[in-house]
Parts: structure tokens; C-alpha cells; sequence
């Protein structure tokens, strides 16, 4: 508990950074915003929802969200954005200009109730990717849906960093290994805070000071790519996060509040059940009746 008690702070630390940060700069936010399943299919326990400053690459807040708080999995994403955007205006008092997401239909309408006086554009490659070459042009241009969503996309800023933000997710959170609530969120925060510290790194040079470049090969298109190699991370956060345990430790601070963070159940997924006892009660009583 002292190790997630560690990450809490620091994490806590590094969000007020970056709000002071914003207010110094007095701009209004741009902000990307995406979700991730802690699992493929649509029976997710969790569900993350991710809000970036697009113009550092910083994440700005991540909220974790379990199915039985919303009645489905396919409702957390929706609630997982409603509750970023409540902590982003309560931590900071800058306007939200514009917010860049996916074409999910219950976020449009979330965003357009609650958000009227931001711009909300969406990620050009959640358009382009459901545009396959096969499908005729015709039928393309004049698609009503889509020649609707081409007036929103977002010309300038993209969610490209969000998605490779929740590839660090998956380093830190594996899909196919499962985690209690807490657990869940330190390991949110944990590829955060790495994340945050790593994003700005520069290009990888070699020893003469020149730019280093792989060529990557793709078998399917017969062509190759030409990538800019970063830098090697840094890792600092992990030492100030063994500095903060030590704290915690030798002054034998505990927080019980962690233990309340797990949501109850909502009325709808927990009004029906029965504990132990009563239902292997009923379950006796209805064999008895067929005997």
C-alpha cells in the first residue's frame, strides 16, 4: 500500500507542475482525448479515458473507470471523459478551446451538451482508416455520415501521441493480465508519469553528433519508411518515487482513503443480488420443490 500511497503523490506533484504551467501560459487548452479497454471485446472490467495537452504531448489526467459503475462496459469511455473534464475544471480555470477525439457518437453528444462553447474536432485517422481503398469513390464522397465528420476533422493536432501513449499503457498494464481497482490506477499513473518525462526527448545522435535514422520495410507495400530515432529514456520519476516510499515508510504515513477508492456498485448492477446464504437457500428450496 506504501508503493501506491508513492505513486499517488508523486503523480499528484507532477499534475500541479503542469497546471501552474498552463496558467503561467495563460493559453487556452487544446486538449486530445481517448479511451482504452483493460481488455479486447466489449466485456472490459476497466476502462481508462485519457485527456493530453497536444501541445506538449503531456497527459494531463488519466480517470479509471469499472463497468459495474456504469451498468456496461460500452458506457465507460462516455463516463471516463465526463469525470476527466470535471478534474480539468476544477484544477484549472483556462478555457477548453478545442478537444480532439475519435468519432464516438455518445462523446459528440456529450461534448456538444456540455462543452457548447468548444471546438471539437476529430483525429483524421480514426476517419481515414474506415475509408478502404476497395470501396468505390462514388460512394465514398457522397456518404452522408462521412462528408459530416470531414467538416470536424482537426487540420493541425491529431491523437497519433495518445494512441502510442496507450502502447507505454500496455508495457505497464498487459491486456491480458488482470488487476484490482488499485492496482489498475498506479500502473495508469506509473506509464504517465514516464510517459510525461519522456515525451520532449530529442533525436538519438552518434558519436560525430549526426542524427541517427532507421529504415523500416513493409513486405506488403513493397516500400520502405525512413524513422528518426529517439533518445534513450530517462527515469528519473523512479527515483523520486523511491524517495517518496522511503518517506512514507519512515514516518509511517498511511492513507485509508486508498482504501475507499474502488467504486460501490451502481443500483442497477447490484440491486438484484443476493448475498451467499439467501441464495443457496433459494437454490435448496427449489430442488425440494421438484423432489
Amino acid at each position: 500500500m506504501t508503493l501506491h500511497l508513492a505513486i499517488k503523490n508523486v503523480w499528484s506533484r507532477k499534475q500541479e507542475g503542469m497546471f501552474a504551467a498552463l496558467h503561467e501560459g495563460g493559453q487556452a487548452l487544446i486538449l486530445g482525448g481517448d479511451g482504452r479497454a483493460d481488455s479486447p471485446g466489449h466485456s472490459a472490467k476497466y476502462g481508462s479515458y485519457t485527456l493530453m495537452d497536444l501541445r506538449t504531448k503531456k497527459i494531463l489526467t488519466l480517470q479509471l473507470v469499472q463497468s459495474n459503475e456504469v451498468g456496461s462496459s460500452n458506457a465507460m469511455e462516455k463516463e471516463g471523459l465526463a469525470r476527466a473534464i470535471d478534474f480539468i475544471r476544477r484544477n484549472c480555470t483556462l478555457q477548453i478551446g478545442k478537444i480532439v477525439t475519435d468519432r464516438h457518437l455518445q462523446i459528440a453528444k456529450w461534448i456538444r451538451e456540455n462543452l457548447p462553447e468548444t471546438c471539437h474536432l476529430y483525429d483524421i485517422w480514426h476517419i481515414a482508416k474506415d475509408t478502404k481503398a476497395s470501396v468505390k469513390l462514388s460512394a465514398i464522397i457522397t456518404k452522408k455520415s462521412l462528408l459530416k465528420d470531414i467538416r470536424k476533422l482537426s487540420p493541425k493536432y491529431q491523437t497519433a501521441h495518445l494512441e502510442a501513449f496507450h502502447s507505454t499503457i500496455n508495457h505497464f498494464a498487459p491486456k491480458w493480465a488482470a488487476f484490482f481497482y488499485m492496482g489498475m490506477l498506479s500502473r495508469l499513473h506509473l506509464a504517465a508519469l514516464h510517459h510525461n518525462e519522456n515525451c520532449g526527448r530529442g533525436q538519438a545522435r552518434n558519436k560525430d553528433g549526426e542524427r541517427i535514422y532507421k529504415i523500416r520495410y513493409k513486405k506488403f507495400k513493397k516500400s520502405c519508411t525512413v524513422q528518426a530515432v529517439q533518445g534513450s529514456c530517462t527515469f528519473d520519476y523512479v527515483t523520486e518515487l523511491t524517495e517518496e516510499a522511503v518517506r512514507l515508510c519512515e514516518e509511517a504515513i498511511v492513507d485509508d482513503d486508498l482504501m475507499e477508492i474502488p467504486p460501490t456498485l451502481t443500483s442497477t448492477s447490484g440491486a438484484d443480488r443476493l448475498n451467499k446464504e439467501a441464495a443457496i437457500q433459494a437454490h435448496r428450496t427449489r430442488f425440494s420443490i421438484d423432489e
